[in-house]
Parts: structure tokens; C-alpha cells; sequence
């Protein structure tokens, strides 16, 4: 989808040398992406300059920001806030944004800002888009339709994907999703029935044929069928639902799986979870069918659903600000105030947006690890402890005292519960030593890009993010020979890159406390992907003028961008994990 309105070969013509001059970045894709970054900031200086706004020639006074006309809220044109128009509406705020663009300072926090290396870059030139994605789902009808019900849903919510027993469910076998009144209770009404068809690979959900709707009575298990109630009916009717297990249509309840409040039905995504006996004649065999079967035709459907999501960039801004006399008395010692007060803008800037995007991914990382617990059983975090010492609960792990330590999902939720007691990696100590301890976080990466592959199916994780203490972990691990090729390097700034390991780049974050051992394991993709997208509008605007009661120097510098999990299940290209030592002070 196009979001620009520049020609990004135009663009790279323009700015390419004169990026790789000032920034030393030669590499193509990175290159292009400053450029559009460029052209965006260039192209929003010129309407600046075509409306003939002048900061230093307009009387400041002591206006305030509150004093100021400003743009206001984001509105849709079909906003009914308006009875006779927006703009005549006495809520509405009209006003302009102005800024003076600083291609240098655009170019230096598009350089340095490393974790644009780690998420896809979409630049867009206009204060409000739509970014659009599409999913294939399998059909056959629709879930609000009684006539013409969907052949496949997935159920989720209550506790489904955390405390629901799978081991009870038996694919192939007659389910019913009806109404209880509690936990284990039962209620007459509205249900479905169907045929398990296992649980999503993605994220746990139940997915279910479904054959009819219809009244479940709930002392005998007697189903009778309508085709007056759909499967949304089901949903809506009832505060709380359970699944029925080793029925029949007419059979009795053999057992009920309580899945709480708050179930919502949707549709199947094909793309993220292939059943494969969905394109037989009687969608149950996996087999295909045979040639007399296959000239009775097929019930089997897929359709395609589109969706918008309208993307708004936020803001940081920082001021900066010198007296007269300090611009006048350190430029006699040679240092020029305005520079430097601009570098430490342009610092600012980078690390709050490196530290929004690492917090970000940490995040979705966490989202995609506690899904794959309950949909996989896949659990990679990591403890090491004498071999007589009892497994750790992971909310007992030392990160999460420290100041920056979390375990928390895209939504805020804290999922440190999803995993319980994480198993003590050691079985003999008098066999291991600090060597082959350190090297078991290795491994812990390898697993991890393969586990990402398996569950995005794009490709394994290509990165890495982890804390100084976890990188001397890392170097040391790979201080005797190894099958693993490494260029570890050291750098001082800000999430630098320190080098490749088992084909992951690592980053590593400074800001992260020493006890903060998370690891965030992820895939880049592109832009057409699903996964975290960094959007940038005016990613550096300034505003210079003279203070009046100073007559010294004021500037602001701000940026505006949108950070934007895309796509259907933008988790699946992280994976977040937590490695604990109780040996002497952790890994080191």
C-alpha cells in the first residue's frame, strides 16, 4: 500500500550522497530509507516556506501554547460532533503546524537511532493514513447468518489459551460450545455443535467445524437443531460458556470444560492455520477424495476479509535553551552553544525513540512466548542452579525487581503466571563449570530462532536485544573455539550493535538494568509483513526564537512518528525470554 506521496528514486538521487558523506551509512536499504526521510522533511520545510511563515520576524510576546489556535483532536469526516459541519462546530479547533526543517538533525536521528535496523521503516508524509492488511479465512458462510452459517471458528477468550485443559480434547471428535451458569455448571439454551479440529498454532484458540446450531438441554444432553440462530447468537446470548466433550447429538454430557465470561467467535485464518481435511467433501477426512466422492463437488470455501487501521504519529519534543552571555562567554573558549545544545537534542531524540521500539518489541515478545506456552507447551526460558536446588517460578526471577524489568504483553498484562516454575536447567554440577553454563544461552538463541520460524513461517529471528550483562555472557561464551561463526565487537553507545552470533545480530541495550537478563529475539521482515512497523512523519522539525525576557537562544526539537504492530498476529516474529543464574552474581 502507498503512503507517500515522493518519488523514493528521486529522493536517493538527491539526498544519497550527501547521507553517506555526513553519516557514513552506504548500505542500500537503509540508505533509501533515510533519503525518504529526507524528502518528507524537505517537502514539509517547503509548505512552511510557499505559506510565508517567518519565525525570527514574528513577535513572540508571551504567548503560551493555550493562547495559540491548534489543530485540536483527529476527526472523521463523518464525526457527527458537527450538526451543521465540523469546522462550524464550537469544539473544533482550527490552526496549522509549523516547523522549520533541519535535514542534517533528520539525517544524524535516522543514522544513529539503531532500532530502526530492527523493524521495518515505513515513512508517510501526511498527518493521518490508513494502513491496510488482508487475511484468508475459511468460509462458507458467516458467523450473524442462520441460513448460511461459517464452516470454521475459532473460540477465544475466558480461559481459553491459559488454564484449559487440551489434553481433554481429541481432534476429530463432537464438541459443543454451550451456555453455563459457573464454573462446571451447566445451562438449557442456545449451542453449537461441531467437531474439534485442535487449537490454533498461533495463539491457543479452540477452532471448531461447525455443523448446527441449535437448544441444548442441559440435565440429558438432548440437542435439537434450528435454522432460525447463528453462531454469533450463541455467543451474544450467554454470559458464560462451556465446551462439552464426547457427545453425540442426542447423547449425555460426558464432560463440560468451563471457558469462562467473555468468548468471542471469529473466523479461521487459513494462512495462519492450515486444517487440512478442510478441502475434502465431508471437511473431517484427510485423505483426499477419491474420484467418486470428488464428482459430487465440494462444500469447501475460503474468502478473503480486508481491514484498516488508521495510523496517528505521536510526538517527543525537547527545548533547549542559553543565556546571552553563555553563547558569548564559551564562544571565546571555542564551543559553539547552539551545536552542542543541538547534538543533545538530537541524543535525546534517539534514545527515547530506541528505547520506545526495544520496549515495544520486549512486549510483543512476551505476547508471542505466553501464547506458545499454552498452544505448544513451548517454554525457552532459562534457569541454572545447583542441581539440588528446586525449579524458580519465573515472577521470582531477579529481573523483575530491577528498574527496568517486566514481563508484560502488548495489552500491559504481566504473563509471568503463564509459565509457572521454570525447570533448573543443571542435572549434575560436579560436570559443569562457567563455560558450558554461558554456552547454554546459545543455545537458548538457537532455539528460539527456530521457534519464530516455526510459528511465523516467514523466516527464523534475525536479531537479538540483551542487557551488558548477558553480553559479557555472550563474548565470554565464545573465548575458546566454537562451531559457531561470531564477529562480537564492543561499542558505548545507545542499543549498539555488538555483532553476529549463530547468525543473530546482537544489540545490545545499556539502559537495561544489569540484573534485567531478558532477551528479545526477533525477525525484521519488511514492509509487507506483519510485525512492528516504525512510521515517521516529521521525524526532526525545529522551532527557533528569542526569548524576551533573556534575549538569549530557544529552540525546540521534535519528532513525530507512529509505532505500529501490523498485520494479523505482528507477535509471531518475536520472542522474548528470561535467563536466571543463581550462581556467584548471575551469568558473570
Amino acid at each position: 500500500m502507498k503512503y507517500t506521496k515522493f518519488n523514493p528514486t528521486n529522493a536517493l538521487g538527491k539526498f544519497g550522497k550527501q547521507i553517506t558523506e555526513s553519516t557514513g551509512v552506504k548500505d542500500s536499504g537503509k540508505l533509501q530509507m533515510i533519503a525518504n526521510i529526507c524528502a518528507i522533511t524537505e517537502s514539509l520545510a517547503g509548505e512552511q516556506a510557499r505559506s510565508g511563515i517567518q519565525f525570527m520576524n514574528e513577535s513572540y510576546g508571551a504567548t503560551t501554547p493555550a493562547q495559540m489556535p491548534n489543530m485540536g483532536g483527529f476527526r472523521n469526516p463523518s464525526d457527527p460532533t458537527g450538526a451543521v459541519g465540523q469546522t462550524l462546530d464550537g469544539n473544533y479547533k482550527t490552526g496549522s503546524d509549523f516547523s522549520t526543517a533541519k535535514l542534517g538533525i533528520a539525517m544524524n536521528v535516522a543514522a544513529q537511532t539503531v532500532a530502526l535496523d530492527l523493524v521495518a521503516t515505513i515513512p508517510i508524509d501526511m498527518p493521518l493514513v490508513n494502513y491496510g492488511f488482508m487475511d484468508i479465512v475459511y468460509a462458507g458462510g458467516q458467523i450473524g447468518s442462520a441460513q448460511n452459517k461459517i464452516s470454521y471458528v475459532a473460540i477465544d477468550g475466558g480461559t481459553i489459551g491459559e488454564t484449559l485443559d487440551y489434553s481433554k480434547l481429541i481432534k476429530g471428535q463432537p464438541i459443543f460450545l454451550a451456555a453455563s451458569t459457573g464454573f462446571g455448571f451447566l445451562a438449557d439454551g442456545l449451542a453449537l455443535r461441531g467437531v474439534y479440529m485442535g487449537k490454533s498454532r498461533v495463539n491457543a484458540k479452540v477452532i471448531i467445524k461447525v455443523l448446527e446450531v441449535g437448544a441444548l438441554t442441559a440435565a440429558t444432553g438432548a440437542f435439537v437443531a434450528d435454522t432460525t440462530s447463528s453462531v454469533a447468537d450463541v455467543i451474544t446470548t450467554h454470559a458464560q460458556h462451556s465446551l462439552i466433550t464426547g457427545v453425540a447429538s442426542t447423547a449425555t454430557i460426558a464432560e463440560a470444560l468451563h471457558i469462562g465470561a467473555k468468548a468471542v467467535a471469529s473466523e479461521v485464518s487459513a494462512l495462519d492455520n492450515h486444517i487440512q481435511a478442510a478441502s475434502t467433501v465431508d471437511q473431517v477426512t484427510a485423505e483426499p477424495d477419491t474420484r467418486e466422492v470428488a464428482e459430487q463437488g465440494t462444500t469447501s470455501r475460503i474468502g478473503m476479509r480486508f481491514f484498516t487501521k488508521q495510523v496517528v504519529p505521536r510526538e517527543y519534543a525537547i527545548e533547549g535553551e542559553a543565556t546571552r552571555h553563555m553563547i558569548t562567554d564559551l564562544g571565546a573558549y571555542g564551543i559553539d552553544v547552539y551545536a552542542e545544545l543541538f547534538k543533545a537534542a538530537q541524543n535525546e531524540l534517539t534514545q527515547s525513540i530506541n528505547k520506545n521500539i526495544a520496549q515495544t518489541l520486549f512486549r510483543l515478545g512476551v505476547t508471542s512466548a505466553s501464547s506458545l506456552k499454552v498452544s505448544k507447551g513451548a517454554d525457552l526460558n532459562l534457569y541454572i542452579a545447583n542441581s539440588i536446588s528446586a525449579n524458580k517460578a519465573l515472577s521470582a526471577f531477579k529481573f523483575m525487581s530491577s528498574e527496568t524489568g517486566e514481563f508484560k504483553d502488548i495489552l500491559g498484562n504481566d504473563k509471568t503466571a503463564v509459565f509457572g516454575a521454570i525447570p533448573n536447567s543443571e542435572t549434575n554440577s560436579s560436570a559443569e563449570n562457567q563455560l558450558t553454563r554461558v554456552r547454554k544461552i546459545q543455545s537458548k538463541l538457537l532455539a528460539s530462532q527456530s521457534l519464530i520460524s516455526n510459528i511465523s513461517r516467514r523466516g527464523k529471528g534475525d536479531f537479538a536485544i540483551v542487557n551488558p550483562q548477558i553480553e559479557a555472557a555472550l563474548i565470554d561464551s565464545v573465548t575458546v573455539p566454537t562451531t559457531h561463526a561470531n564477529t562480537i565487537n564492543s561499542g558505548t553507545q545507545s542499543l549498539y550493535y555488538l555483532g553476529k552470533l549463530v547468525g543473530l545480530d546482537i544489540y545490545v541495550d545499556p539502559n537495561m538494568d544489569w540484573n534485567d537478563t531478558r532477551v528479545l529475539i526477533g525477525r525484521k521482515g519488511n514492509a509487507n509483513d506483519s510485525g512492528l512497523k516504525f512510521m515517521p512523519y516529521d521525524l526532526v522539525s525545529t522551532v527557533s526564537t528569542v526569548p524576551e525576557g533573556t534575549m538569549g537562544l530557544k529552540f525546540l526539537v521534535a519528532s513525530r512518528y507512529a509505532l505500529l504492530p501490523a498485520g494479523f498476529h505482528p507477535e509471531v516474529n518475536y520472542l522474548t525470554i528470561a535467563l536466571e543464574s543463581d550462581f556467584g552474581q548471575g551469568f558473570m
